[in-house]
C-alpha cells in the first residue's frame, strides 16, 4: 500500500537513476556460476557471456507500514517521492547474482548468466540511516567509512 519512488533529482545533468552497462563475464563469472550452481563441471554453451546492462530512470519500493510511520511523511498520502542527488545515482546498491532456467522435465540448469539488480534491502536501510530524507544527498565514500 505504501511506496517510496527514488528518483534522480534535476539538477545532477544525468537521467538515470541507476546505469550498469553490459560486460562480459570473463573466468571469474564461469568459476562464480558454477560455484554457486553446485554444478562445477556445467559447460560454457549453457552460459551467457555476458552481464547484462541495467537502466532505471526511477525506483519504485513497497515498505511496510511500520516503515512509513517511522520515515514520518506518509500521514495523508500512500507514496512519496525521493529526490537522489549523488554522482553515480543509486549504483551502490547494485549487486550481481546468478540466475539460472531449469528443465520443468528433468530439473536440469538449460541455461545461467549472472544479472545485476538493485538490492532494495540496502537501499531502504540506507535511506532510513539517512533519517528518511526526500532530498538525499547520497554519499557513498560516507556511507561506507560509517559501516553501513
Amino acid at each position: 500500500m505504501f511506496k517510496i519512488k527514488f528518483v534522480r533529482k534535476e539538477t545532477t545533468g544525468k537521467f538515470s537513476l541507476v546505469s550498469v552497462d553490459s560486460s562480459p563475464i570473463g573466468l571469474n563469472g564461469v568459476d562464480r556460476i558454477r560455484k554457486e550452481t553446485g554444478i562445477p563441471e556445467l559447460k560454457i554453451s549453457l552460459m551467457d557471456s555476458a552481464v547484462g546492462y541495467l537502466f532505471l530512470g526511477e525506483v519504485n519500493i513497497p515498505i511496510s507500514e511500520a516503515q512509513a510511520r517511522c520515515a514520518g511523511h506518509f500521514a495523508t498520502q500512500n507514496e512519496v517521492t525521493c529526490k537522489v542527488d549523488a554522482e553515480e545515482g543509486l549504483n551502490f546498491f547494485v549487486e550481481f547474482k546468478v540466475k539460472t532456467n531449469t528443465s520443468t522435465e528433468t530439473g536440469e540448469v538449460t541455461m545461467a548468466k549472472i544479472i545485476s539488480a538493485l538490492n532494495h534491502e540496502r537501499l531502504l536501510e540506507a535511506w532510513e540511516d539517512a533519517g528518511f530524507p526526500l532530498e538525499w544527498n547520497f554519499d557513498e565514500e560516507k556511507y561506507e567509512k560509517e559501516g553501513a
